[in-house]
């Protein structure tokens, strides 16, 4: 199993993100353990802003992403609408849809009005980065 680690180094780098990979080997009864212990429920993983590193499990319920007090996963960055964004569960997949913001919503570097979710997906929002961590992933 490989997990990738992200960090970043306030003051004394400019804004750049350092990749490290690192190598992690399991006995293979504590590995399926691990895959079995309970359906890990798909997320978001905040990868810049304010709260890098804060997982946000996604359900069947409609997640609406934004600026504005209401929103579910509330990102506090002036380049972030109200209501920016909502995630909706059809089908078995997490659609990301925008709603009509400012500054649009972004899957993998492309402007989206509408689409489904993958795992690894990146979301930007405003200047707010986001991975999209699908149901069973480990990481």
């Amino acid at each position: 199993m490989e997990r990738v680690f992200r960090a970043r180094l306030k003051g004394q780098l400019p804004d750049d993100t350092h990749e490290t990979k690192v190598g992690v080997t399991l006995p293979p009864e504590l590995l399926g353990a691990l895959r079995s212990a309970g359906a890990q429920q798909a997320c978001f993983v905040q990868l810049s802003g304010d709260r890098i590193g804060n997982r946000t499990v996604l359900g069947e319920s409609t997640l609406v992403i934004g600026r504005g007090s209401a929103c579910e996963l509330r990102l506090d960055i002036d380049s972030v609408s109200r209501q920016h964004a909502r995630v909706e569960h059809a089908n078995g997949e997490h659609w990301l849809e925008d709603n009509r913001s400012t500054n649009g919503t972004y899957v993998n570097h492309v402007r989206i009005q509408r689409t489904a979710l993958r795992d690894g997906d990146r979301i930007g929002i405003g200047k707010c980065m986001l991975k999209y961590l699908a149901s069973g992933n480990l990481e």
